[in-house]
């Protein structure tokens, strides 16, 4: 389904304006606009998911930035769009941090990835959209009002939900860098090794090291004993061979001397 503030502000982005963006970036025209189709619902339900009281300071600071907005004259051709997207990359780092919290380089590298650019032309791309889409969400910076936008927000929600590319749709996931969330997963696994006390890692330690002990002594003892065993069986060997003939030779010397006697 279409949704007319999401083609609004890709309307804004005509074929001049992305060739002069794949000239400074480097990248193709095609992948821009890939990266733009993202770019554009994401931001936007960024913002549809902020309340009043949270969305009141972004608008504020958008006003500040952008003041009398008209996107159409601000992505003009006639303007060097080394100018637009500078000044837009110096102005907006405070702003991107209040729309996408401690989340903003995992957009980055999600938009990266889906356009198939460079992460500078991910910021890029990001950079250029936030003004394009307050320029339609303030009607030309005629309404920046709190109720007016948040309420147009809400209204469009379905349908920017439905323009929003699957590979970027876990984006939509949290915006808010909700620190709750975060700090109750790491409890998870000392719950676990208490309810089951057999996969804790002590024993496992205790258990293993003995082994390696146990499996080398006996070895070194059986070594050691084949070695006496060969050791002692070669004397007998020479204790046999020699021991032997020298009796030999003792009892002919004597018979020899006997007879001599006689």
């Amino acid at each position: 389904m279409e949704n007319l503030i999401v083609n609004a502000a890709r309307s804004l982005f005509n074929q001049e304006v992305v060739q002069r963006m794949a000239n400074r970036f480097g990248e193709s025209p095609d992948h821009l606009r890939k990266g733009l189709e993202g770019v554009i619902p994401t931001v936007l339900l960024a913002l549809q998911r902020k309340d009043p009281d949270d969305l009141q300071p972004i608008l504020d600071q958008a006003k500040l930035t952008y003041g009398t907005l008209n996107a159409t004259s601000r992505f003009n051709v006639e303007t060097p769009a080394e100018e637009q997207l500078d000044n837009s990359a110096a102005t907006q780092q405070s702003l991107m941090l209040q729309l996408f919290g401690g989340n903003f380089i995992t957009v980055v590298e999600a938009v990266q990835m889906y356009a198939g650019v460079k992460s500078e032309a991910a910021k890029g791309l990001i950079y250029a959209s936030v003004p394009a889409i307050f320029s339609v969400l303030s009607r030309n910076g005629a309404d920046w009002s709190t109720q007016h936008i948040y309420a147009t927000l809400q209204d469009n929600r379905a349908g920017i939900v439905e323009m929003l590319p699957n590979a970027l749709s876990t984006l939509t996931v949290n915006t808010k860098m909700d620190e709750g969330r975060r700090a109750a997963v790491p409890p998870v696994t000392p719950a676990d090794a208490i309810v089951d006390p057999t996969h804790t890692s002590p024993p496992q330690t205790v258990h293993n090291a003995p082994l390696k002990h146990t499996i080398q002594k006996p070895n070194k003892v059986r070594r050691s004993n084949i070695w006496w065993l060969i050791a002692f069986a070669i004397i007998l060997v020479l204790w046999f061979m020699f021991g032997r003939g020298c009796q030999g030779s003792s009892s002919s010397t004597a018979d020899q001397d006997t007879t001599a006697v006689y």
